[in-house]
Order: structure tokens, then C-alpha cells, then sequence
């Protein structure tokens, strides 16, 4: 009872902070000039940003997480001083990596001990708010395992972000076009937060196609719900306008956009990557082109292929790159050489790979992150995410690049989370079902099932559970019961991701050997191989 009420008093004050600070984040919209001189000012002194936060954040806590990795590998505050001003900042984090000082995302979660040579100790999620309190978003997160994360978007940090979304939408010259976006209502973020920056850049999307996400219960249904008619009523009443969640199938969509051309106007449509090639697929089946839209990619890797099938359609297709920890770090760059190619906010944060390659067969290097400006809601010093990708600095010569962020990354791929319909899903945790539980039960012995994160012919991330045929005879719908019920046990959020992956056709069972890799090792977890 007592937790209960602690609840609601946490949750009632939410939403007072908000209401109160909603007036003056509507009040000041965010120019296309302010935006470019704010970021040129950052990325300059994004090395002093971070050393402020080091000395005030992580020097000056001795609970500090990150001073405890610092202090295993001898570095004090000057000698980081000394690194980043001596070498750079992006050097100095290399560095520092490759003396320990970094955390898996495993680490990051609590999940694992942290362990650097005879030191061994665990960390929590809550070791990295910024601002426990600020004004923002209430979101919950559903974590592989365990209980929901509770955590703050504030409204800080969405504005700061407007700052590279304003560039973003002149790289790509999206001011003039109408806009309209398919994500999900609170407590799922994605939503809420892409309108709050919208309409703090003056851009007010014109049809928002709104998707459920799961509350935990009845009050944060609740609570969720107040806060949307909040935000949309202070939005109208001292901003621009906000539109109301429409709980309408993806299809209207193709109609929208129609309708858009019809008045002569191009379209932005920001959605998932998997339903923005679900949309391009529809338009084909319709016999009708989608030319003068473009498609604003979210949440899942933004491949050659379901590139290719959207470019078909006749519509556009650029992106953006963010993860839970940091929100929006990336978008679409306005020339790119490669599909998913993005310019990472170094004014909010900055990202190096790990010298030391993970996992067996090809070498990969994880995406290090580093918070470098006190706006962004957690601290990060040399996280990962769970990904991998390409980084380097070109000169590509679109809007992003003038504006200072010249580091581009590409080929963004994840290493031990599967992603699909825009949703992500740690599935380290699926070892034990691949290599002992479907043996006992279904037959065989490890190596004979492998889980496999593909793309189809057709553009569509699918989930493969591959099953050798040495096994024998295997109930298929049984097999596919039992996967879709590990992938939801653990928490509401997976069971509404498994619902989602299991509606939209993801998961599917294939009767073939599981891939081999280097040495003949077949890996119980096998992430984007392609299906043909």
C-alpha cells in the first residue's frame, strides 16, 4: 500500500513539474540559425563539456562507477585533462577503453558484475541519472528480464536534441513538407518525444498514427493517458498545435500521402523502417506510386534491401539512430554513400569503437558512447549499446556537416539484441532455451537449434528459429508455441513485443542446418544473415 501511494505522489508531482514547465518549452522554438550556432558552439567545446562533467559528476562522487574504472587504471582528473586536451577527446575514450575503462551493455544494466582484473563489483541503472527530478516524460521501459525500468525524457534534453533535428530537416529540406509519424503513446517514448521536438523546431506533424504501448497497470494507464491530454492541450493552448493519437492501421497511411501530392506538397512520414517497407509493398500491391514522399526510418537497421523496396515505390527513405540510454544521437546524412549513413549530435554525445573485438569469427567492435553535454539525461562513459557499426569523418558537404557534426557512422548493426518492428529484445538470455531446453524437449542436442535475426526477399526482419533435420519429426506450431512464450516471459514488455513480432509474421521455424561460422562453430544466436 505504502509503495502504491509513493506511486502516485512520485507520478502526481510528474506531471505538476511538467505542466509547469510545458508553457515556457512551447514559448521558445528553436530557429534554424540558433540551432546551427548552438551546435557549431558545442561540438567546439564538447572536450571541455565533458571534463566539467568528469570533474563534477565523476571525480566528486566517490560512488561514482566510472571513478572506480578510472581509478583501476590509474588515470586522476588531470591526466584525462591532460589526454583530451593533449590529443583530443574521441583518442582519449579509445584509450581509456582499451585500459578497462568502458562497460558492456550487460554491465551498464546490472545484469553482469563489472570485473577488471581482481576487482569485481555491480552497478545499477539509477548510478547514471543526471537529473532524478527534472521536468519531462515518465517512460518505462520493459527490460529482457526483471522488472520494467522506470526513467525520465526530459524536456532539457528533447530540446537540446531540436537543435540537430532543425539541421537535420534543413538537410534534407523537410521544412516545407507536410509531416506525419506512426509511433507509440506513453509509456513508450518514441512518440511523445518526436512531437516535442518537432514542434519545438515550429514543425507540427499534421497526422499522428498512433500505435499502443502496454502499461504496467490500470493507475499507469492512467497516469499515461492524463499526461497525453496534457501535453496536447498546453501544446494548443501556448504553442503551435499538437496532434491527437489516431489509433488507425499503418494503410491510411498511403492514403495520407496521396492526399498530400494531390495538393501539391511533399511528405515526411516517420515510422518504422519494417512498416515504411510494409507501406512501399501496400503501394505496389495498389498499383500506385508514392512519389514526393520520403520515409523518415526508425528503431531497426535501415538496410540495402528494404531500401531498395521503398526507393521502388517511388518515395525517399532517410534515418535517424537512438538508443534508450541517449535518445535520438544520429541522423540521416543529406548525401550519403551507404543506406543507413548518419551524422552522429556530437554536441550531446560522442561514440568510438572498442579496440577489442567481441564475440568468434569476424572481428567486432563494439560502438563506445560518452555523454559530452549535462542536458542528456544519463551519464555515459565509454558504454555500449549493444551495437556495431562504422565510423569516420568525411566531408559530405550536406547541412549536418557544415553545422560542425562530421562524424558519420554506418553499417549500424547489433551484436546480441534482435530488432524488429521497430523494437528491441536482448536475447542473450535465450542460450539456455537454444541449447538445453528445445534438445530436452523437442530432440537433439546442442548445435541443432540456432536462432537467426534475417531479412527476407521481401525487405522483412524475421526471426528464424533453424532446426536441423537430424532432429526427426517436430511439431512445429508447438515449437513456435514454445518460442513465442520465452521471447514474452520476463515482462509486460516482452510480452508485447512477442505479440507484435507474432502478429506481424516475425517468428518462423525453418527445418535447415544452423549456420557454421569461423572454425566449423555453430553459435546457438546468429544476428542478420540474409535470407533469400
Amino acid at each position: 500500500m505504502r509503495e502504491s501511494l509513493l506511486k502516485i505522489k512520485n507520478g502526481l508531482g510528474g506531471m505538476v513539474r511538467l505542466a509547469r514547465a510545458l508553457p515556457a518549452f512551447f514559448r521558445d522554438p528553436i530557429t534554424l540559425a540558433r540551432a546551427r550556432e548552438e551546435i557549431e558552439k558545442g561540438v567546439a567545446r564538447r572536450g571541455e563539456n565533458f571534463l566539467e562533467l568528469a570533474r563534477t559528476r565523476i571525480y566528486a562522487d566517490p560512488a561514482s562507477p566510472y571513478l572506480r574504472l578510472l581509478k583501476i587504471a590509474g588515470c586522476e582528473f588531470s591526466d584525462l585533462r591532460a589526454g583530451v586536451l593533449a590529443h583530443g577527446l574521441e583518442a582519449t575514450l579509445t584509450r581509456l577503453a582499451g585500459e578497462g575503462v568502458y562497460l558492456t551493455a550487460d554491465e551498464f544494466k546490472g545484469k553482469k558484475e563489472v570485473v577488471r582484473g581482481r576487482e569485481r563489483f555491480r552497478v545499477a541503472p539509477e548510478h547514471f541519472q543526471l537529473r532524478e527530478t527534472a521536468p519531462g516524460l515518465l517512460i518505462q521501459t520493459g527490460g529482457t528480464t526483471g522488472k520494467p525500468v522506470g526513467s525520465t525524457a526530459s524536456l532539457e534534453r528533447l530540446a537540446y536534441s531540436a537543435r540537430a533535428l532543425a539541421i537535420f530537416l534543413d538537410a534534407h529540406d523537410f521544412f516545407a513538407a507536410s509531416h506525419a509519424l506512426q509511433d507509440s503513446v506513453l509509456p513508450g517514448s518514441g512518440g511523445t518525444s518526436c512531437l516535442l521536438t518537432y514542434v519545438n523546431v515550429g514543425v507540427v506533424p499534421e497526422r499522428w498514427f498512433a500505435r499502443t504501448a502496454p502499461s504496467k497497470n490500470r493507475l499507469g494507464a492512467f497516469y499515461h493517458y492524463a499526461t497525453m491530454g496534457l501535453i496536447v492541450a498546453l501544446g494548443k493552448l501556448y504553442g503551435p498545435g499538437f496532434p491527437r493519437p489516431e489509433f488507425v492501421p499503418a494503410e491510411e497511411i498511403v492514403p495520407w500521402i496521396l492526399q498530400q501530392r494531390a495538393r501539391g506538397k511533399t511528405c515526411c512520414v516517420m515510422t518504422a523502417t519494417s512498416n515504411a517497407v510494409r507501406i512501399a509493398r501496400l503501394a505496389a500491391e495498389m498499383g500506385v506510386s508514392l512519389e514526393g514522399a520520403k520515409f523518415l526510418a526508425t528503431g531497426e537497421p535501415l538496410t540495402d534491401v528494404k531500401r531498395e523496396i521503398i526507393v521502388r515505390s517511388g518515395a525517399g527513405v532517410t534515418c535517424r539512430y537512438a538508443f534508450t540510454e541517449l535518445g535520438v544521437v544520429a541522423f540521416g546524412c543529406g548525401n550519403p554513400r551507404f543506406a543507413d549513413e548518419v551524422h552522429v549530435h556530437q554536441n550531446l554525445a560522442t561514440s568510438v569503437s572498442h579496440p577489442t573485438p567481441v564475440g568468434a569469427g569476424e572481428a567486432i567492435h563494439p560502438l563506445l558512447f560518452t555523454t559530452v553535454h549535462p542536458s542528456a539525461d544519463r551519464l555515459l562513459l565509454n558504454v555500449a549499446n549493444g551495437d556495431y557499426g562504422v565510423l569516420e569523418k568525411r566531408d559530405c558537404g550536406c547541412a549536418l556537416e557544415k553545422a560542425g557534426l562530421d562524424l558519420h557512422l554506418h553499417g549500424i548493426r547489433s551484436y546480441e539484441k534482435f530488432t524488429g518492428e521497430g523494437m528491441n529484445y536482448f536475447y542473450a538470455e535465450l542460450f539456455e532455451l537454444i541449447e538445453k531446453a528445445l534438445p530436452a524437449e523437442f530432440g537433439g542436442g546442442v548445435g541443432d537449434y540456432q536462432l537467426v535475426e534475417e531479412e527476407d526477399k521481401n525487405g522483412q526482419t524475421r526471426l528464424t528459429l533453424r532446426v536441423d533435420p537430424r532432429v526427426g519429426a517436430v511439431d512445429r506450431e508447438k515449437l513456435l508455441a514454445r518460442l513465442r512464450a520465452e521471447l514474452g516471459r520476463g515482462s509486460w514488455g516482452n510480452e508485447y513485443q512477442a505479440r507484435i513480432w507474432d502478429g506481424a509474421g516475425t517468428l518462423r521455424i525453418l527445418r535447415e542446418a544452423p549456420f557454421a561460422g569461423a572454425r566449423e562453430k555453430i553459435l546457438p544466436l546468429q544476428l542478420q544473415k540474409r535470407s533469400e
